[in-house]
């Protein structure tokens, strides 16, 4: 699902000059448009495991993975989630994935959370 207000987040986070990126471990051209859209550069789909994409991303854009903020919400995004400093995952995300994370959005995934996010990175700046 996608939401107008977390699309607005990830404009913003953009414009800001903070990378986006995408890692799912399914396809869908969906998500390709509207990444797109959203002027996200960063697409990588089919990817189970999530953690050598990540760490490739990384290197590509000079950071380390403490520079990062992830939000995940399944068991094959927390070897990622346990990289980064922001280990975050929208409110309906699986117990275990909750237990490890710092930053809980109120909203479920698609419903808001990413715009979450993007706002409190925003306001830190």
């Amino acid at each position: 699902a996608f939401n107008a207000k977390d699309g607005l987040g990830i404009h913003r986070l953009i414009k800001s000059g903070i990378e986006v990126g995408i890692i799912t471990g399914r396809v869908s051209s969906f998500v390709s448009k509207r990444a797109e859209d959203l002027g996200i550069r960063h697409v990588y789909q089919k990817k189970m495991d999530k953690k050598p994409v990540f760490l490739e991303l990384c290197e590509k854009l000079a950071l380390k993975p403490d520079q990062v903020a992830y939000m995940g919400d399944d068991i094959i995004d927390l070897p990622v989630l346990e990289e980064v400093a922001i280990r975050a995952c929208p409110a309906d995300a699986m117990p275990c994935v909750k237990k490890i994370c710092n930053f809980i959005a109120h909203n479920k995934g698609g419903r808001g959370a990413a715009r979450e996010l993007c706002d409190c990175i925003l306001e830190a700046q």
